[in-house]
Parts: C-alpha cells; sequence; structure tokens
C-alpha cells in the first residue's frame, strides 16, 4: 500500500505538520498554522442532499478552508466533482444569519494519477475570470487545483517536484519525503489501521 492509496494518504496527511508542508509546496505559500477538522470528513448539509466524504478537511490560521483528495481513477466528473466540493464546504464554513463577506478562501486540491485535461501540466489551476476580459477576477475567493503527478515539471518549484516525484515513484529524494515514507511504514504495521482499510475496500 503505497502513499497514493485513498485511505493512507488521507491518515498520512491527517497529521498536521506533514499537510501544512504539503500545502506548502503544492500552492507555493506559506501558512503559519492549519488545524485538521478531521480526515476523512463527511459533509452532509440536507437530509435528502448527496454527502461527500473529504480525503482531508483542513482550516488554517485565517480561517481559509482546504479539500485535500487523492483521485487515481479518471471518473470524467472531477470538474463537477469540485463545483459541489466548494459549494458544500461554502455551506460548512457560514453559519445560517452570517453575512457572506465572513466566508473565506475555499481551496479544492485534487492529486490525479492521471492528467485531467491532457495537456501534461504538472498543476492545473482555476479561478472564475470573466471571458469578455480575463484581467478581470470574480472575487469569489474559490481555487481549484488539479495536480498530475506524471506531468511535466517545466516552472515548478524544486520543493514541489521532489513531492510529485514521490507521489509518481514511491521513491523519496529529500528530508520532508523520507518523513513521509517512513509515516507510510509505520501506518502499514498498524494492525488496527490494516483492518479498517481492508473493511474500506
Amino acid at each position: 500500500i503505497q502513499i497514493t492509496d485513498d485511505f493512507m494518504f488521507g491518515t498520512v496527511f491527517s497529521y498536521k505538520e506533514d499537510c501544512k508542508e504539503f500545502l506548502q509546496r503544492i500552492l507555493q505559500i506559506r501558512i503559519l498554522e492549519i488545524r485538521i477538522v478531521t480526515p476523512q470528513q463527511s459533509i452532509r448539509n440536507r437530509k435528502d442532499g448527496k454527502g461527500i466524504r473529504l480525503d482531508v478537511y483542513v482550516r488554517d490560521d485565517q480561517g481559509n478552508s482546504y479539500d485535500i483528495e487523492m483521485q487515481l481513477l479518471d471518473t470524467k466528473e472531477l470538474d463537477l466533482r469540485s463545483r459541489y466540493y466548494h459549494s458544500e464546504m461554502d455551506t460548512y464554513q457560514i453559519r445560517k444569519g452570517k453575512k457572506y463577506k465572513n466566508l473565506k478562501e475555499s481551496i479544492v486540491i485534487f492529486v490525479c494519477g492521471f492528467d485531467p485535461f491532457d495537456e501534461n501540466r504538472s498543476i492545473y489551476t482555476f479561478e472564475t475570470i470573466c471571458r469578455e476580459n480575463p484581467d478581470i477576477r470574480l472575487k469569489d475567493k474559490r481555487k481549484t487545483y488539479f495536480v498530475y503527478i506524471g506531468g511535466n515539471r517545466d516552472g515548478v518549484a524544486a520543493d514541489t517536484i521532489k513531492l510529485l516525484d514521490y507521489f509518481k515513484t514511491g521513491e523519496p529524494t529529500d528530508e520532508f519525503t523520507f518523513n513521509l515514507q517512513n509515516r507510510v511504514e509505520q501506518i502499514r504495521c498498524d494492525d488496527e489501521w490494516r483492518e479498517n482499510h481492508m473493511t474500506l475496500e
């Protein structure tokens, strides 16, 4: 069982410092502090609504929300899943009676074992822009990242490349990825975790 296994991925990045470094490398930002809301967080806002299970759901010290998903199989619906995830996260983030200005950043990250847009990029970043004038951005505080672990590395930061190469090959090349691999090996030896994994499968 490698780190790209959905359940393993969610378990590894439920560790705060690992998750924080993951976000910093993928998004190329600095984060002071994060809080893991819960790994494998289930969100269901209506009795008859479709619930979602988030692999890793995180908030930073500014209240911004991050959903990180491992996706090895191309289900041909990630575009629409991203829309639904953002919507459900927003409802989870803001309570009845609160003003919309209280909404913080909503960021969904899909780590993919396939190229979702067939352009061989390592990272595809989406924001809402004006079709008539791309310089105009809708300030809806919503971003979606599709990370293709096998994509072209041109223009990608060195620390991000090391992380993506680790996801692709399973071979660590720096201190952070060695720590991740050690975490994977420790988790593999946990009888309760293996039992939960088999139950989920």
